[in-house]
């Protein structure tokens, strides 16, 4: 049973059921140590894991890798059972098929995987050598992200040329063969290819950064991931949208967090006419000072800002580094206002309206 062909090419290469056999041990194997070499490289390494954003990059990842590609080998070789005259060399050799200068053999699909798999273990090792070096300094994270992704986008670009000469293919010229395709692509995806461009824009200037707090049309929202085509970012309520870098780098953009310094919030109140006014901004100066995230470093003012319709109407004006947090912050600031207020007796006045009534005359 073990020597029944499953298929054959030619009378000279027969694959039967123990090389399927052998193959479904080898991926036995592979798939055991790849799950019990986890405890060893944690213990090793101490920590395997390090978080950017939403994404955890491990050390574990090339060793998997690793152990993915010596299976390949193993798989391959395997095949040289039952078949006495073929070694590893004439595997490799073996030609699917072939049209002029293009072919595909087993040596192409395994440098093809090759290529893959040593183009992840490469951006991998960068990702964690560069996070690494920068450990949990925050603001750095922008900075190293932006050398991750550009990084990667080299190494497979390099990758992919290599790749496509392996099978036998003239990369000029099929760049120039090509030439009118892509201005025929440039024409009908104007938008994409913008989206592209503006992508390395965002990846090379870094006026916008892994981390930063943006406002975005109405919504206020704290970037994710900048991808070569379009953005990650997660808003206040913690949904994520996902927009186009053009519209990054095209439109007037709010960064609250591009000077790294602390952003100027207000929050408005009115009282009643009467009211003394003195009082009033000494008790809106103090709620200020008691709030933790209010920098006490930066100027607290207040405002009589204009004589309402219905009161005195005053403006509380502070600082804060805490820009994901301003509407806590501005909420918090509205109770310690209320209580203070009801304390000591400081009315807010409901709006009002005189209404004049004019009679019916009698003559009328």
């Amino acid at each position: 049973m073990l020597d029944f062909t499953i298929f054959s090419i030619e009378d000279k290469f027969k694959f039967t059921f123990l090389n399927l056999l052998i193959f479904f041990l080898i991926w036995l194997l592979a798939k055991a140590a790849r799950k019990h070499v986890k405890p060893l490289v944690h213990r090793f390494f101490k920590s395997n894991v390090i978080r950017v954003g939403d994404r955890e990059l491990a050390t574990l990842t090339i060793v998997r890798q690793i152990i993915n590609v010596l299976a390949i080998i193993l798989a391959l070789e395997s095949l040289s059972v039952n078949n006495q005259h073929v070694g590893f060399a004439e595997i490799l050799e073996f030609e699917f098929f072939r049209i002029k200068g293009f072919h595909v053999s087993t040596f192409n699909l395994l440098l093809l995987a090759a290529l893959i798999i040593t183009a992840r273990i490469i951006t991998n090792s960068i990702r964690i050598m560069v996070f690494r070096a920068i450990k949990d300094e925050r603001e750095n994270y922008g900075r190293a992200y932006t050398v991750v992704m550009l990084s990667q986008y080299f190494i497979y670009t390099v990758f992919l040329v290599v790749a496509i000469q392996s099978f036998g293919i003239d990369i000029t010229i099929l760049i120039a063969s090509s030439a009118a395709l892509f201005v025929g692509l440039g024409l009908g995806l104007q938008k994409i290819f913008a989206d592209i461009v503006s992508g390395f824009i965002l990846l090379f200037e870094g006026n916008i950064k892994i981390g930063d707090i943006v406002q975005v049309d109405d919504s206020i929202a704290k970037v994710t991931e900048i991808n070569i085509r379009t953005s990650k970012v997660k808003t206040l309520d913690g949904n994520f949208l996902i927009i186009p870098n053009s519209k990054l780098t095209s439109e007037n953009l709010n960064n609250w967090s591009f000077n790294k310094k602390s952003t100027r919030y207000h929050i408005e109140v009115n009282t009643s006419y009467g009211t003394d006014p003195e009082k009033v901004r000494e008790l809106l100066y103090n709620c200020a000072l008691q709030h933790p995230m209010v920098d006490k470093t930066r100027p607290i003012q207040v405002f009589l800002e204009d004589f309402g319709d219905s009161g005195l109407k005053f403006k509380l004006l502070y600082w804060t580094e805490n820009v994901w947090e301003h509407k806590r912050i501005q909420s918090d600031l509205r109770f310690l206002v209320e209580k203070n207020f009801r304390n000591n007796n400081i009315r807010i006045p409901y709006p009002q309206r005189e209404i004049h009534v004019k009679e019916k005359s009698s003559l009328e």
